[in-house]
């Protein structure tokens, strides 16, 4: 009875932190009913639809074409198959409809927010901080979007933020089970969309960042062996043709997109994933009002990036500088490896950017 009490207690005095979570729930849901349909939600529906109707894995959508006549080229081979297997089974279980599509994108983004509640709590003792985190997050556009369209990004970026909330807080009380679960979300995160790999070297930069000391030849066996079972399952899926899938896959990941092409990767990175694309930083007209908003634009920018320069200097606390690293980590990935340089992957590291600004400035 006594513990029973103590856990209702917390729960009235954390009751708050559902504020973000129902306010995420809210604008996301208007947003699903409010955003027409896009060309990446029907490449997404007919495949999955094809999956539950058909039993295969492949689009018809834009090729007139019987789903029995199906070539091996137009089978799913340039996106980890786990996202579209969870909308399949989505439409299986509750039928098939523009919301249930986005329903599990509403379902994940949650996930994401929870995870982050329970990683922020490892890193500061600030509920103030938490809290507004939190709600910053919840009403993001680049995550409220993720949260409300049918793309994997939210499912991915989540299943990562999951593993890092999981190995956070199990790793003082049971090291194995922490290396266990987190290796498992970070290898579903990779089995639902490439960047998941970020989560894999965030998690990597965790285990030997906190816990060098403690790993060994059993432990990292154990972290191996969610990605060999992952693995095995990938491989008997792309077993019918090695050359197309790493043509498709390697293509998707480094090939052409938005600001891929020649110059210095970091000024693409910036101009093209943050200025262009995101911000919208570049006015079509110069006038009062969009030069306002020009610097409304670049003051967020601005703000930013001035916590992520100045916070290896600031932060004290390893805990801390934790979560800083954890975020250079996301931008290098993004950077180094992924030259479409598209706003979508923003919702990798926009929760880290606020969460950084609102850890930091306290300490300033």
């Amino acid at each position: 009875m006594g513990n029973n009490k103590i856990t209702i207690g917390k729960l009235k005095n954390n009751w708050f932190y559902l504020i973000p979570v129902i306010i995420l729930i809210i604008v996301s849901v208007l947003y699903i009913y409010a955003c027409m349909p896009w060309s990446d939600e029907a490449w997404v529906a007919d495949a999955s639809t094809n999956l539950v109707k058909y039993g295969v894995l492949a689009n018809t959508n834009s090729l007139d074409q019987n789903v029995f006549d199906i070539q091996l080229d137009n089978l799913i081979l340039d996106q980890p198959p786990l996202y579209f297997l969870s909308q399949a089974a989505v439409f299986d279980i509750f039928g098939i409809s523009l919301f249930k599509i986005r329903f599990l994108s509403l379902f994940f983004g949650v996930v994401g927010l929870c995870a982050l509640y329970y990683l922020l709590r490892k890193i500061t003792d600030n509920k103030i901080i938490i809290f507004i985190s939190l709600l910053l997050i919840s009403i993001n556009p680049y995550y409220v979007q993720s949260t409300s369209i049918a793309r994997s990004d939210i499912m991915a970026s989540a299943l990562s933020l999951v593993a890092f909330a999981l190995y956070i807080n199990l790793r003082e009380k049971n090291f194995i089970l922490a290396i266990l679960l987190s290796n498992v979300f970070v290898c579903l995160s990779g089995l639902t969309h490439p960047v998941g790999i970020a989560g894999l070297v965030a998690l990597f930069f965790l285990a030997i960042y906190l816990d060098r000391k403690r790993i060994n030849f059993k432990i990292i066996l154990l972290g191996l062996s969610p990605y060999i079972i992952g693995g095995i399952l990938w491989f008997i899926y792309i077993f019918p043709d090695f050359n197309l899938f790493f043509a498709k896959f390697g293509g998707h990941v480094t090939g052409a997109g938005e600001g891929s092409g020649e110059g210095n990767i970091i000024v693409r990175e910036f101009v093209y994933r943050y200025f262009l694309n995101s911000y919208g930083v570049l006015p079509d007209s110069y006038n009062i009002f969009s030069v306002s908003k020009l610097i409304l634009k670049l003051s967020v920018i601005g703000f930013y990036f001035f916590n992520l320069i100045v916070g290896i200097f600031v932060f004290k606390e390893k805990r801390q500088k934790t979560i800083w690293w954890m975020l250079i980590i996301y931008f290098l990935t993004l950077t180094l490896i992924f030259t479409n340089k598209t706003a979508s992957y923003l919702v990798w590291i926009t929760p880290f950017l606020i969460k950084i600004c609102f850890i930091l400035f306290p300490q300033i």
